[in-house]
């Protein structure tokens, strides 16, 4: 920003501090929401979608409300605070502060707001309409959802109240939705009235799913049927194997499953489960005993796969006589991982989960044919190494209709150490890889997720999540396949009150009901994805040319399999820009997809099937690269005396992935190259190609440092040029990424022509009356093309825009503003979105009020009698309070400035440079200080020196006199800042000789 336009932006900051003097946070945020309604229909006029902008609009207004119920909330608030790790020891305070805290963030995202649609109504930013989604009209359409024939992205929030405004559901999510459970089921297997009633009158008409309860068994359950808790886990507290299981099961989906059949509802599918783990190792969280049910089943699966017991006891090392007898200790010891038994176990326990959703999916396809059917399957328990939990996650989604999942991400945590903030700015890979792998498996499905931790979860639970961190995740996560989703958690009532029917819990007070500017960002960034949504859906869609080899026999036998090693190889490939799927061998049997090449990376402990998949892709002309650690041995340890023929082989972690890059057939048509100071690549890009020639360019930076990027074509006849669909201009082809910043740009081969543009009149310098109308004449040209148009600003200030010459403006802007200098741009763009600028600068001039000031000694003074005055820090800006006299005396060096009024016209000073020195010698007084500063608690200030009066203020940053007391023959006073809000507040101390203004820092 340049001199003139800080000036101007000083006036402003200057302006607005005075007259929010005395203003409460509320009345602040509601003039500032005025504001915005006013610029909105300034768009309107314009025909400019402001969606977003009503959106936040109405975001500031809930929170307004969102507030008022916090003031009456003080003490249930603090309650849940105190059950927060990290804020418990300051649950009261941030009880207290919560209302203004939410009004003073509702505050900043108005700001925010503002200053992106002045861009917009300036054409700084030119900006697609987006899609207002109706979730009534919304059609399945194999791998994506639609809306009048155009795909969109739906998005909601967990327990929100069906209850709130229909504003509310419009903005934040509308699904519909139902819910069954065992409960509703009587001893007599008959159906409990209010429960059927219930779901037959539920006509919702948005689209939804059907929660199937597993947690709420009824207790006469328990009774009828023995030990029908034996092999339960959270969230599903009964026996899978048990005959009962079945019994209650599909009494619930005979009565029930038709009341939902066919209704919009029911569209997003029946949820088979909530989150299953059936753990079975010992010390490991949701592990427990297994039924005699279950063991029985078990030595059944034995027998199959075995056919006699002689070929177990060799494989076991047992003496068993008959598979009658044998019995395994369950929980098992983890001492026994790499054993025969320990595969055997594992392997059946996801068989017989496996088997168990089979026949859930078939029961409820009993009474609604054209059922679709997912389980909330969390990320962790296939990306982390355990392999206990009986969860085969390739076969329960080759069993499902849509992909359902519970992702989670971060960029911070609670507790504890992490293996990606070294390199990375947030954890990402958890839910981009558990993605890659389920589009690998179902190509032509969508994935829903219906908890979504991208907000909070259990290590990630803050009271201000970074919105440039949320707009990075859920612009990834749908770069990836997500489709649908709801996010954890909505935990306010419709009357604004958290829930108290659910158990206190620090994560309600830290959700996104108590987050504005997070609440905002994610239906900002929805409305993004919506905007570009065709294209979004190509980069789900585009194919996965390299393949990590993944096995379930390594998985189960090696504890470091996966974090290890599948991570590591999955990062090597990851930013290279093409995307990345897995392999298995019923993946390549499947042969639904075409690939290049497949990775086979530390993976020891294969079946014997799984090295003749391999074989047979590479008979049938596929690449497969690997290291000498893989395909040794089989599922039981033995080694394998089948070899790979035609492989590639090396054994260097980055050999191997340049390797699978140079095989990619049709790789990338463009060459980035990033540099950082990270210890790795950082900014994940994809890219795809339009009918048109042109490529469209996703690139997020995931890096916890700043990225230089430079995109070229690596074909290209006339030029790389860039252009940001974002914001409808040009961009450079050189760019630096903040972390969590992402581009959405189209790269096109053509040479980049730059207009040129210049001042007929006025010319540089010129002087004019502020009562003056000033005549503004451009002159532009170009090589090659046409000019769009030509805007003219003053300072930050939008006058207007011409589309044709002549390009001239009659300006009356400067009569209702301050004397002083002001720069005024010119900006033309050609029909390519290429700008070009220039810039002068004019000076306006009260004809009765001077601007001058003039030095003496450590004091500064303006030369103009009879007016008032404003002194300020140019270097801030800061406007310096109680100093409204013509003399100014600064405390410390600086550069500053007055601004200087009368009832006609208002002038600024230039800025002055001030060394300050020897002021106690020359002025008689000593600088008074302030300490400990920062404080979270009590500070001191000591005056220097002992004065017979003294008075002491304490004001907040908007002007707020928090404190004003008088003192006798102090030198110094102790003030409590305990009640105050984290902060910066000033201490202006008086005296009969001078006045000083101190800045403390609360913490």
């Amino acid at each position: 920003m340049n001199r003139i336009t800080y000036f101007f932006t000083v006036v402003l900051f200057l302006v607005f501090s005075i007259n929010a003097v005395g203003q409460s946070l509320e009345q602040l945020v509601e003039a500032k929401i005025d504001s915005l309604e006013t610029l909105i229909l300034e768009a309107n006029k314009q025909e400019i979608d402001t969606q977003k902008e009503e959106m936040i609009v109405f975001t500031a207004k809930l929170f307004l409300d969102f507030a008022k119920v916090d003031e009456q909330s003080i003490s249930e608030n603090k309650n849940y605070y105190a059950e927060h790790p990290l804020y418990k020891e300051e649950a009261q305070q941030l009880a207290n502060d919560l209302p203004d805290f939410e009004r003073q963030k509702t505050l900043e995202l108005l700001d925010e707001a503002v200053a992106h649609i002045h861009q917009v109504l300036s054409k700084n930013i030119l900006r697609k309409a987006t899609t207002e989604i109706n979730y009534s009209n919304i059609q399945l359409d194999n791998n994506h959802l639609m809306q009048n024939g155009k795909t969109v992205f739906l998005m909601d929030y967990v327990w929100k109240p069906d209850d709130v405004s229909d504003d509310t559901k419009k903005h934040f999510g509308a699904y519909g939705s139902e819910y069954i459970s065992p409960s509703f089921i009587n001893e007599d297997f008959s159906y409990k009235n209010w429960a059927f009633d219930r779901v037959a009158n539920n006509n919702n008409q948005n689209i939804g799913a059907v929660f199937i309860d597993n947690n709420n068994i009824p207790a006469w359950a328990y009774e009828k049927y023995d030990n029908f808790d034996v092999g339960g886990r959270k969230y599903g507290t009964y026996d899978i194997d048990h005959p009962g299981a079945r019994e209650i099961y599909g009494k619930l989906f005979e009565y029930f499953i038709p009341l939902v059949s066919g209704k919009e509802h029911s569209k997003l599918g029946y949820m088979l489960f909530n989150e299953p783990s059936f753990f079975t190792r010992e010390g490991t969280w949701n592990t427990g005993e297994v039924s005699e049910y279950t063991k029985s089943k078990f030595r059944t699966w034995l027998k199959e796969k075995h056919q006699s017991i002689e070929n177990l006891n060799t494989l076991w090392a047992s003496s068993y006589g008959s598979f009658d007898e044998v019995d395994v200790q369950i929980p098992m010891s983890t001492n026994k991982q790499g054993l025969s038994i320990w595969y055997d176990w594992m392997a059946f326990n996801q068989y017989r989960v496996t088997e168990w959703f089979t026949w859930v999916k078939n029961e409820i396809r009993k009474y609604d044919d054209d059922a679709k059917v997912h389980i909330k399957l969390m990320p962790w328990l296939w990306v982390r190494n355990a392999r206990d939990h009986g969860m085969d996650y390739e076969s329960l989604i080759r069993l499902t209709d849509i992909i359902g999942v519970d992702a989670s991400a971060k960029n911070d945590q609670m507790w504890g150490e992490n293996d990606w903030d070294h390199r990375y700015g947030m954890e990402w890979l958890p839910t981009t890889m558990i993605f890659d792998f389920y589009k690998s498996v179902q190509p032509n499905q969508f994935i829903y997720d219906s908890e979504n931790h991208f907000l909070t979860s259990v290590s990630f639970m803050f009271k201000e999540v970074d919105p440039d961190y949320v707009n990075a995740i859920y612009w990834l996560g749908h770069l990836h396949g997500l489709s649908a989703s709801k996010s954890w958690v909505w935990s306010r009532l419709s009357n604004g009150k958290i829930d108290p029917q659910r158990p206190v819990s620090g994560e309600y007070i830290v959700d996104v009901t108590h987050q504005p500017k997070v609440l905002a960002q994610v239906q900002s960034t929805m409305m993004d994805l919506n905007t570009f949504s065709e294209d979004i859906f190509k980069f789900q869609s585009k194919e996965k040319p390299i393949r990590i080899f993944y096995s379930e026999t390594s998985a189960i036998n090696r504890e470091g399999y996966m974090e290890e090693d599948i991570h590591e190889i999955y990062q090597q490939l990851y930013f290279e820009g093409i995307p990345i799927g897995f392999a298995t061998e019923n993946i390549i049997k499947s042969k639904k997809d075409d690939w290049d090449v497949i990775v086979v990376y530390n993976t020891e402990s294969v079946k014997e099937s799984e090295i003749d998949a391999l074989q047979e892709y590479i008979n049938a002309g596929g690449k497969v690269i690997l290291n000498s650690n893989s395909l040794k041995y089989n599922e039981y340890g033995a080694p394998h005396s089948k070899v790979l023929n035609g492989a590639i082989y090396n054994n260097s972690l980055a050999g191997m992935a340049d390797l699978a890059v140079s095989n990619v057939k049709n790789s990338p048509k463009l060459e980035i190259v990033e540099t950082n100071e990270s210890t790795g690549k950082g900014c994940f890009w994809r890219s795809i190609s339009t009918t048109e020639g042109k490529e469209i360019l996703s690139i997020i930076n995931l890096g916890n440092t700043d990225a230089d990027i430079s995109i070229n074509l690596k074909k290209s006849d006339y030029g790389t040029f860039c252009f940001n669909l974002m914001t409808g201009k040009s961009i450079d082809n050189q760019l630096v990424l903040s972390p969590y910043q992402v581009y959405f740009l189209e790269v096109r081969d053509e040479v980049k022509v730059t207009p040129s543009v210049g001042f007929v009149s006025p010319q540089n310098g010129d002087e004019f009356l502020v009562n003056n109308t000033v005549d503004v004449e451009a002159t532009t040209s170009i090589d090659n093309g046409n000019i769009k148009g030509v805007r003219l600003f003053i300072d930050d200030h939008y006058v207007g825009e011409k589309t044709a010459a002549p390009y001239s403006w009659s300006v009356d802007y400067f009569k209702d503003q301050p004397a002083k200098s002001y720069t005024l741009t010119l900006v033309a763009t050609s029909e390519k979105g290429v700008e070009s600028t220039s810039s002068i600068t004019i000076q306006t001039n009260c004809e009765n009020i001077s601007s001058e000031v003039t030095v003496d000694g450590n004091s500064l003074k303006a030369v103009q009698e009879e007016a008032t005055y404003q002194w300020f820090n140019c270097d801030a800006p800061e406007i310096i309070l109680g100093d409204n006299s013509p003399i100014f005396t600064p405390q410390e060096s600086g550069t500053y400035a007055v601004m200087i009024s009368n009832e006609t016209c208002t002038t600024i000073s230039d800025c002055m440079d001030m060394n300050v020195t020897s002021i106690d010698d020359q002025i008689g007084w000593v600088m008074p200080t302030v300490y400990p500063n920062p404080t979270n608690y009590k500070t001191t200030v000591d005056f220097g020196k002992q004065y017979d009066q003294i008075n002491l203020k304490v004001i907040n940053t908007i002007g707020v006199v928090l404190m004003d007391q008088q003192y006798k023959t102090k030198r110094k006073v102790e003030l409590d800042l305990k009640e105050y809000k984290t902060g910066i507040y000033f201490i202006q101390v008086s005296t009969n000789d001078y006045m000083n203004v101190l800045k403390v820092v609360k913490e």
